[in-house]
């Protein structure tokens, strides 16, 4: 019998390639086969880790199928797109879609995802560190100085293809670092704010309410499609998904509150807003941090502007209400918007008319106390009082009949307003309306 020694039968015979293998290598086979499973196992131990950060997927999720479809697109390797940003009002659900799609794309990004919360404000060089070390680099590798330690993560996102959720974001600055550049990898950013100053490559999605049919499912969900009575429900929430969330929580979560009668809650004009809470969910803890981030004259205007319940205004209409200039004014509406406290209405005619801004009604009501709390008495009626001697001199300019159409649903709140204040001014609005309007006016309305 020949010899069981491993070492004898490496030796073998002179035409078996062990014996080449074993010449050429100066070891025996046995010894370089256990080398290299060594290397193996070495060579698996220091691969990067996979990360996995993103939060769970959101409870009752609906709708957003447009949003997904569009994240997927700008996702899909061939796109050349390298993230999408997410914007919308306070409430919108831009984190729960951010969330939700990352989950769904998750085969598009087999090496991860990394999720970041911007809001508190971290440096990018403390960002940058705490993401590399989630790809695997120790604490020890990472570099001291910014520079470098920014370049690190880059090469680290070009050698893979990672999502990375960077949510909350409150400046340019601090996220514009932070985007992908070249590779694979994909950024799914979310803001309360515009970021127009962002470097391009970005898809912008503006996030806006949910239509009816996806709110009652949203409620369906949580409570059961034998909910009874939930068209009041979603008009009070109007469209907006954390006040959806929370009302569906509270049905689900009280076993004596009925849909009805948490309408009837939601329905007061005072302490609507503390019904919408649900533990440490409030909307208006969710408002209130977008109106503590304004500049204290961006507040006075967002507050003063629901003194008056129009549809619609103008920045004229805007100046009357805020007590201030005009040429003022402009800019701290187009900054409200940008900050997703005011929504923009194209005019019916986009060569004419100026720009046209509404609040939303959840919004409005956040305003209304917000006015009621902060600003001395009689502050709503000298901001009335300046609106309907606005409107006033605008009928004695005796506008063109696209004005009496594009304030139509306003002027019965302005007859309202001057019959309480002014009965002269009410008198010389319906002589305005006489002369000029056909008789599809809204005179009826409000006489």
């Amino acid at each position: 019998m020949p010899p069981s020694d491993p070492a004898c039968a490496d030796r073998g015979h002179p035409g078996d390639p062990r014996t080449a293998l074993r010449a050429e290598i100066g070891a025996p086979v046995h010894t370089v086969l256990q080398l290299g499973e060594l290397a193996l196992r070495l060579r698996r131990g220091r691969q990067p880790p996979r990360p996995a950060e993103l939060p769970p997927r959101p409870t009752g999720f609906v709708g957003r199928a447009r949003e997904i479809a569009t994240i997927a697109h700008a996702a899909a390797p061939a796109s050349g797109t390298t993230g999408v940003l997410l914007t919308g009002r306070p409430g919108a659900g831009k984190t729960a879609l951010a969330v939700e799609a990352g989950h769904r794309l998750g085969e598009l990004f087999p090496d991860g995802a990394l999720g970041v919360e911007l809001r508190d404000g971290r440096s990018v060089y403390e960002v940058t560190g705490r993401l590399l070390r989630s790809l695997g680099v120790p604490s020890a590798d990472l570099p001291d100085r910014p520079g470098p330690r920014l370049a690190a993560y880059h090469r680290a996102l070009a050698e893979r293809r990672v999502l990375v959720l960077l949510d909350d974001v409150a400046a340019t600055a601090q996220v514009a670092p932070l985007l992908p550049v070249g590779g694979g990898s994909f950024a799914l950013l979310t803001s309360r704010h515009t970021l127009p100053m962002l470097p391009p490559g970005l898809v912008r999605l503006r996030i806006g309410d949910l239509d009816a049919a996806d709110a009652r499912r949203l409620l369906e969900v949580a409570v059961g499609d034998d909910l009874d009575g939930p068209a009041e429900l979603i008009r009070l929430c109007a469209g907006l998904p954390l006040a959806l969330r929370i009302v569906a929580a509270r049905l689900a979560g009280e076993s004596d509150l009925s849909p009805a009668r948490l309408a009837h809650l939601l329905g007061r004009r005072r302490g609507m807003l503390g019904e919408l809470r649900a533990g440490e969910q409030t909307v208006e803890a969710a408002f209130a941090l977008s109106y503590e981030a304004l500049a204290p004259a961006q507040r006075s205007v967002f507050r003063r502007l629901a003194a008056a319940p129009l549809r619609d205004l103008t920045p004229g209409a805007a100046a009357a209400l805020a007590g201030r200039p005009e040429e003022l004014v402009g800019p701290l509406l187009r900054g409200l918007h940008g900050a997703h406290l005011l929504d923009l209405r194209p005019p019916a005619d986009s060569d004419a008319g100026p720009a046209r801004y509404e609040l939303h009604a959840l919004l409005r009501r956040y305003a209304e106390q917000r006015l009621s709390d902060s600003e001395p008495p009689g502050t709503t009626q000298a901001a009335q009082d300046r609106l309907t001697r606005h409107y006033l001199a605008l009928l004695d300019r005796c506008p063109e009949r696209a004005w009496f159409t594009a304030e139509r649903d306003n002027l019965p709140v302005v007859a309202d307003l001057l019959a309480r204040s002014d009965p002269a001014g009410s008198d010389r609005l319906a002589a305005a309306l006489a002369r000029r309007c056909s008789p599809r006016a809204p005179r009826a309305r409000w006489r």
